[in-house]
């Protein structure tokens, strides 16, 4: 297995890695689901074992880490879709229970004809060799929040009340009321510089020794 592994093998048979997008219809039975796998170069041909989604650039969308068997290891696509405030972005802090209310069940009204209502669950992981932020990301469209409550792990619901969209707001338990936050000065992704690769005997800041060498 290792001859074949570095002589090139995949083992998904260079299935490439798939994307789909909601198109909706449900309700009706016209769901459907397109492949835009191609338009946003996510088709890469690698043997993957993990897609994380995370804010990591806290700018409000959905960016992807996505981890592979073979080189390179790990890749972060970077969502540039233009600045919206479709979004609502929300941090639990347990009191009563667990610090980082593992376990809890968020609901987001929106204050839509439907009074549609979106649930998030605070999870320790998601997925195979993958753990998310703390973050919990909701996409709201046109939408307005009427009221996000939260079922903490001690089985008690919590009102926060209507929140602002197009914003990161932290909940504690026991407080009743959001608090906004605000991202910190980040660095321009765009202008991170890759780091030179460090011949054998010479010193290295960083290593990562593997034991089978992945081409």
């Amino acid at each position: 297995l290792s001859r074949w592994i570095r002589s090139g093998r995949s083992w998904s048979g260079h299935e490439r890695h798939g994307a789909f997008q909601n198109l909706g219809g449900w309700a009706d039975g016209t769901g459907k689901f397109a492949d835009v796998s191609f338009v946003h170069g996510l088709d890469m041909d690698q043997d993957g074992r993990s897609a994380v989604p995370v804010d990591w650039d806290m700018d409000g969308d959905q960016d992807l880490w996505i981890l592979s068997r073979n080189a390179p290891r790990v890749r972060l696509m970077v969502n540039q879709s233009p600045a919206a405030d479709n979004f609502l972005a929300l941090r639990l802090h347990g009191v009563r229970a667990n610090r980082e209310a593992i376990g809890a069940r968020v609901e987001v009204v929106l204050a839509d004809a439907n009074r549609s209502v979106q649930v998030r669950t605070r999870r320790a992981g998601s997925g195979y060799l993958a753990q998310s932020g703390p973050w919990l990301h909701f996409g709201l469209g046109g939408a307005k929040v009427a009221e996000v409550r939260v079922l903490w792990p001690g089985g008690e619901w919590e009102s926060f009340g209507a929140l602002g969209r197009g914003q990161f707001w932290q909940l504690r338990e026991g407080r009743g009321a959001a608090r906004p936050w605000t991202r910190p000065s980040l660095p321009n992704l765009e202008d991170a510089r890759s780091v030179p690769f460090q011949q054998e005997g010479q010193q290295s800041g960083s290593r990562l020794p593997l034991a089978i060498p992945t081409p």
